[in-house]
């Protein structure tokens, strides 16, 4: 009966191998503004409703949206991108002042929940999405200051460093 371990071991070991989910970048051609620090993922500032349809059609699985409640009012992203077959998630960060750590502990959630699936994860310009990024490898995955916010910047903290770098002394 080893044969039929040995080939489950086997099958395990061949999905675990398999190389994340990538965006088509063809399908994708057309969002302007976006930033793709790995291939699963997109950070951007508010997308247009044709960003959303062009992001499905490209892949994307999943919508994580940190802009705060009432920032946006135009139309409404969750009620769009459910019928285009991907998941919305919000987490409400309205300015620096909402970086706390159980916000940044609500994205590691929805990072942890989302994996390796392609996601667009944006906010107003992109800078809070790479606050968060800073943030989370900071408080929760142990990385330096330094490393945490070139990581930030790599997924779009522009102007919030200042924010980020003085949470993070006063935490660390």
């Amino acid at each position: 009966m080893r044969i039929p371990v040995c080939g489950a071991l086997l099958a395990t070991l061949m999905l675990l191998a398999l190389p994340a989910a990538a965006f088509d970048a063809d399908a994708i051609d057309g969002v302007d503004y976006a930033q793709q620090p790995r291939s699963e993922r997109l950070i951007m500032g508010q997308p247009e409703r044709e960003d959303l349809a062009r992001i499905a059609a490209g892949g994307g699985q999943h919508v994580v949206n940190l802009r705060g409640e009432g920032e946006f009012t135009d139309w409404d992203a969750g009620e769009l991108v459910e019928p285009l077959g991907m998941t919305f998630h919000h987490i409400p960060v309205r300015d620096g002042s909402a970086l706390t750590r159980e916000r940044v502990q609500a994205f590691d959630q929805v990072l942890a929940e989302i994996g390796d699936a392609p996601a667009l994860i944006y906010c107003g310009s992109g800078n809070r999405v790479g606050a968060m990024f800073a943030l989370r490898a900071a408080w929760l995955e142990g990385q330096d200051v330094e490393e945490a916010v070139a990581l930030g910047r790599e997924h779009g903290l522009a102007g919030l460093e200042g924010r980020v770098r003085e949470l993070l002394a006063k935490s660390l």
